[in-house]
């Protein structure tokens, strides 16, 4: 199947943790990424210790993803959002945001007011950074994200997905997924999606667009039931 193949095939790729990286001058290192709008955007990261006593590295803010900017003909960035640590059904670690942009503001999947906060709005934004892709997902409901989740009407699901195929980020496969889904109805709506393609061999190229036009679409599915399991464990819980 492509999930286990792309897997396999990008195991070595260094999105797992948070770069190291100054954030002053030119020496963030960026990778580029897919977003929710077709784009093509890049994002840089940064490690960040915490001045808290006692502060456990498993629930504090573990740095912070930045997205490169235009401000004139000068090269800038502005920050997505912090970084914190969560973990799948498996124990893996995941590196997470959990953002409404339009207030520049973060929250902690670790404290219950924020989460509690989260589940009273119309829209936030979810990025995933790690296990070789990078994901931007965002939810939208008419009234209320949890309100709705746990109703007839549902929420709306987008899912920007960047799959890395070596090392460096250079080649990719990126998908765009749309669906609307309620606990209640236990299914998937209104699904939509489309792949594409950063490749520059052409012959793995033709081997991805293969496994991609036989389970693409079965994966995309998959991957809708991974976000939505952030409602169901975290926000709405």
């Amino acid at each position: 199947m492509m999930k286990k193949w792309l897997l396999t095939a990008i195991s070595g790729v260094f999105l797992t943790a948070c770069g190291s990286s100054s954030k002053s001058g030119n020496d963030l290192k960026y990778i580029a990424y897919q977003d929710l709008d077709g784009k093509t955007q890049q994002v840089a990261f940064l490690k960040t210790l915490s001045t808290e006593n006692n502060a456990d590295p498993k629930t504090s803010i573990s740095g912070e993803a930045l997205q490169k900017a235009k401000f004139g003909n000068l090269d800038t960035h502005q920050k997505i959002g912090d970084i914190y640590t969560i973990y799948d059904a498996q124990a893996n670690p995941m590196n997470v945001i959990f953002v409404i942009p339009s207030r520049g503001k973060s929250f902690s999947p670790h404290k219950a007011d924020d989460m509690a906060q989260l589940a009273k709005e119309k829209s936030f934004d979810f990025y995933e950074f790690g296990k070789a892709r990078i994901a931007h997902s965002q939810f939208s409901a008419k009234s209320a994200i949890c309100r709705d989740y746990k109703a007839k009407s549902g929420v709306d699901v987008k899912i920007a997905t960047t799959y890395y195929l070596d090392s460096g980020g250079e080649n990719y496969l990126a998908t765009l997924v749309g669906a609307q889904a309620s606990r209640k109805n236990g299914e998937i709506r209104k699904f939509t999606y489309s792949p594409s393609f950063n490749i520059d061999n052409k012959k793995l190229q033709e081997q991805i667009q293969r496994e991609v036009s036989s389970h693409g679409e079965k994966v995309a599915k998959s991957n809708v039931i991974e976000k939505l399991s952030v409602l169901e464990n975290i926000v709405c819980r």
